[in-house]
C-alpha cells in the first residue's frame, strides 16, 4: 500500500493511488454528508474512520499480496462506499454484485 504523501511519478499506476490517498485524507475530519440513503446517511468523517479499519481486514485476506478483484454485494447500503474505497486503497479491482444477482452468476464471477 502507498503512504499517503509519496512523492510518485504523476502518470504511473502508483502516481494514481497516491492521489486516491490524497482524495481519501481529505475526508477525515468533514462533517459533510459522503452517502444518503433509506438506511442512513454516512458523513465522510465516519467514511474515513470505517475504511481504515476495512483495510488491514483486505490486507489479511488470503493471497492479497495477488490484489485480487473482489466481489462488493449490496451495492444500497451504506456499507458500500466503504467497501468501494477499500478495494481502491488496498488496489483491489471490485466488482459489485446487486442482491438480485442469481447465485449461478457470482459463482461464474
Amino acid at each position: 500500500m502507498t503512504a499517503p504523501g509519496a512523492v510518485l511519478p504523476a502518470g504511473s499506476a502508483a502516481g494514481c493511488h497516491a492521489r486516491l490517498w490524497a482524495i481519501f485524507d481529505r475526508f477525515q475530519g468533514d462533517a459533510g454528508a459522503a452517502y444518503n440513503h433509506a438506511s442512513g446517511t454516512l458523513g465522510f468523517d465516519a467514511l474515513h474512520g470505517a475504511v481504515l479499519s476495512l483495510l488491514p481486514v483486505l490486507a489479511a485476506l488470503p493471497r492479497a499480496d495477488k490484489r485480487r478483484p473482489l466481489l462488493i454485494w449490496g451495492h444500497k447500503d451504506c456499507r458500500y462506499p466503504v467497501a468501494y474505497w477499500a478495494c481502491l486503497l488496498a488496489g483491489h479491482a471490485l466488482v459489485p454484485v446487486e442482491p438480485e444477482t442469481p447465485a449461478e452468476r457470482i459463482r461464474q464471477i
